[in-house]
């Protein structure tokens, strides 16, 4: 049976608000204290409905920045649920063009294959991956020995996932612009934060990934929903 508690729609938003900014002047979390316990099957089928139910093409425009430069361009996502995704970038002319693929909670390859200090490395590392999914709207499953906690409202779902020293946290707000937040630890360090914005039909309109030392915003401006991708796609160039 699913715990719940209300909590003033208001309240809860401004709670987030303050949390995606990076304002709070206490521990930066998604979940506070009260929340409750809930059953593993109901945090699944929170993150299931994540997941679309068919192919899925994102065309949209990028930015990267760090401590040293940044750059930016242009690339697409497609999207097989339920848990394949192809990544591309690239630059003004097609310059410093960049590929990879994931399958779950892992890269299955990237192109160049040495992704040191790209986007590409930032967004397919191991410790990334959840923020990865979410910046395309989907939350990645817990695992089966994981903790789940969670609360509701009218207009938004909090959950999170904990294993050891490591939490990643959900949070869903509906209304006039819905939004999807995550926050990621390891070992109770933060590593990293997004904020995805939805249409009111659910699509992307834009991502923000925050990390310590760099930042990524994507703003969606082309959407499709084809039949299926090739199957070429799905793997690496040939050398």
């Amino acid at each position: 049976m699913l715990q719940r508690f209300l909590l003033d729609p208001r309240t809860l938003v401004l709670y987030l608000a303050v949390v995606g900014t990076g304002c709070s002047s206490g521990p930066v979390t998604l979940v506070p204290e009260t929340a409750h316990r809930v059953a593993a099957e109901e945090a699944l089928a929170w993150s299931a409905e994540t997941v679309p139910t068919g192919y899925q093409l994102y065309r949209f425009k990028w930015n990267f920045r760090d401590e040293r430069a940044s750059a930016g361009g242009r690339g697409s996502a497609r999207i097989a649920p339920p848990d394949s995704l192809r990544f591309d970038a690239a630059g003004p002319f097609n310059s410093g063009a960049l590929a990879g693929m994931v399958v779950g909670g892992q890269a299955e390859w990237t192109d160049p294959a040495d992704a040191k200090d790209t986007v590409l490395d930032v967004l397919v590392g191991a410790d990334y991956t959840p923020l990865f999914w979410t910046m395309f709207g989907m939350a990645r499953p817990g695992g089966a020995t994981d903790t789940l906690t969670a609360f509701t409202d009218i207009d938004a779902r909090v959950w999170q996932y904990v294993s050891g020293p490591d939490t990643v946290q959900y949070a869903r707000l509906d209304g006039e612009q819905p939004k999807f937040i995550a926050m990621v630890r390891r070992a109770g360090k933060l590593i990293g934060r997004t904020e995805t914005r939805l249409g009111a039909d659910g699509t992307l309109e834009s991502a923000r990934l925050i990390l310590p030392k760099s930042r990524l915003d994507l703003e969606f401006y082309r959407h499709s929903t084809p039949d299926s991708f090739p199957m070429e796609i799905w793997r690496p160039a040939a050398p």
